[in-house]
């Protein structure tokens, strides 16, 4: 029994969210430390923004394989379900941390255990899946 795509993609998902939150440290990091960017606000502002885009390429092109151009419907999917993330995180933290008392780590990791598969799923049924007229436009 081998593994299955599902489980191929979700795996490479995980890759690319490393990589994605290493563009966005290494873009932050640079941006404080060699180009003095401030606020430092602003500076993790930016580099969110280059790692959300290596994100959203790393997805489209190494996770789930689509040959499309990018279209605005699957830009805006995207961008909803990374919108997702902060609400998400609030509402995790905020019952295992503030209300139940748990240490905020737990509720942070709480909150990556709710993220990871739900970002996964969004994209995958939501952001990249193939059009229901089968146009596979290549890139």
């Amino acid at each position: 029994m081998g593994i299955s795509k599902t489980q191929t993609e979700f795996l490479k998902f995980l890759i690319a969210g490393v990589i994605s939150t290493l563009v966005h440290y290494a873009a932050f990091w640079t941006l404080l430390n060699i180009a003095g960017v401030t606020p430092v606000g602003l500076a993790n502002a930016i580099a969110s923004i280059l790692g959300i885009l290596s994100a959203f390429l790393l997805n489209k092109i190494f996770v789930f394989q689509v040959k499309r151009n990018a279209t605005p419907r699957m830009i805006l999917s995207f961008l909803l379900v990374y919108s997702s993330v902060p609400i998400l995180h609030f509402i995790v933290t905020f019952i295992l941390s503030d209300t139940l008392g748990l240490h905020y780590n737990i509720g942070f990791i709480g909150a990556l255990c709710v993220q990871i598969p739900t970002t996964f799923l969004g994209n995958k049924y939501m952001t990249f899946r193939e059009p229901k007229d089968g146009n596979t436009q290549q890139i």
